[in-house]
């Protein structure tokens, strides 16, 4: 559902490795 970049570190709160993947 979120894309964000591997390099940004944090996307609306939470961590990319969170969020990343959907």
């Amino acid at each position: 559902s979120h894309r964000v970049c591997p390099s940004c570190g944090y996307y609306r709160g939470k961590k990319v490795v969170e969020v990343k993947g959907d």
